[in-house]
């Protein structure tokens, strides 16, 4: 997951530059444009252009962390099968751990009885 913060990060800071190029552009712009000069319609447009790539490209790496990290969550869950503890979280596990002390405890006891009960007779 920290792949797919730091990719946000990125992505979230490229727009920040791709939104300063445009106010740039537009405080720039006059119109009619200069002679030679490209107008601010077509600088724009070539900046969407490249800032669409981008994104796609963010895109595109996106899903392949996406698909990266639901390959790691099916191995890790048939590991976790193969060990026996799916489906348990970690409260399920305790409270089966509490019980298991408790019924050992309770027989400890009567076994500790029975022993004393003997060495009586």
């Amino acid at each position: 997951t920290r792949e797919l913060v730091d990719l946000s990060a990125e992505a979230l800071g490229s727009l920040g530059v791709h939104l300063a190029q445009i106010g740039t552009i537009m405080c720039k712009a006059q119109l009619p444009p200069n002679k030679g000069d490209k107008g601010a319609a077509r600088k724009l447009q070539e900046k969407l252009e490249k800032y669409k790539a981008y994104s796609e490209e963010v895109t595109r790496r996106r899903r392949d962390i996406e698909v990266k990290m639901k390959e790691d969550f099916e191995r890790l869950t048939a590991w976790r099968a193969e060990c026996g503890t799916e489906g348990a979280d970690l409260i399920q596990e305790i409270e089966a751990l509490y019980h298991k002390v408790r019924s050992q405890e309770k027989t400890i006891k009567e076994e500790a009885e029975k022993l004393a009960a003997e060495k009586e007779e």
